[in-house]
């Protein structure tokens, strides 16, 4: 039942963001290093939110980086 609250608030573990993101789970915590990731709530979840706002702006900077 946690399990289904915590996704129903949009909060996620590290191998569902990764299987979110299509990505593997050693992505995922290589992520957690990067300046900007979002931090975990108390109980390890992550806001799948945060974490695709995150992902969509460091695409974003990336190619504009590549572009520019």
């Amino acid at each position: 039942m946690d399990d289904l609250m915590a996704r129903a608030k949009g909060m996620a573990t590290v191998e569902e963001i990764a299987a979110i993101a299509g990505v593997n789970r050693r992505t995922v915590y290589d992520w957690r290093e990067l300046p900007g990731f979002p931090k975990a709530a108390s109980d390890g979840r992550y806001s799948i939110w945060a974490v695709s706002e995150w992902r969509a702006k460091r695409l974003q900077t990336k190619a504009t980086a590549r572009a520019g």
